[in-house]
């Protein structure tokens, strides 16, 4: 398939999932995932509430309580890629060392990085 053809959509490779290695810095030191990964699928960690409401006729009603959103990456391990190593580095990590920030404008572990278009 030709680089420049035009697919009514943008192909995976031009959307970014970014982490930063380095998240108890001043500044983040972000790594893309991009060496060896075929998927990053965004999924939600939801909690919800359940009710059956006497008006609905006892049809139940799920209210999302919370929202965490989360990206399953999936591919090849590569020693030596900074997202991965750092990613990894956590497996084992319980409490204080697998913590993390709490997302803000100023103070997250990721990025996510849509295409944009001329």
């Amino acid at each position: 398939m030709a680089k420049n053809q035009d697919l009514g959509f943008a192909p995976n490779y031009m959307s970014a999932l970014e982490i930063d290695t380095t998240p108890d810095a001043a500044s983040p030191t972000w790594a893309i995932f991009s060496r060896g990964i075929t998927e990053v699928k965004p999924t939600t960690n939801e909690t919800t509430e359940t009710k059956d409401y006497y008006d609905g006729y006892g049809t139940p009603t799920d209210k999302v309580k919370s929202v965490q959103p989360q990206y399953e990456v999936t591919g090849d391990r590569c020693y030596g890629d900074p997202a991965q190593d750092f990613v990894a580095s956590l497996a084992l990590e319980t409490g204080e060392g697998r913590t993390s920030a709490t997302p803000t404008p100023t103070a997250t572990w990721w990025r996510a990085t849509a295409p944009t278009w001329a």
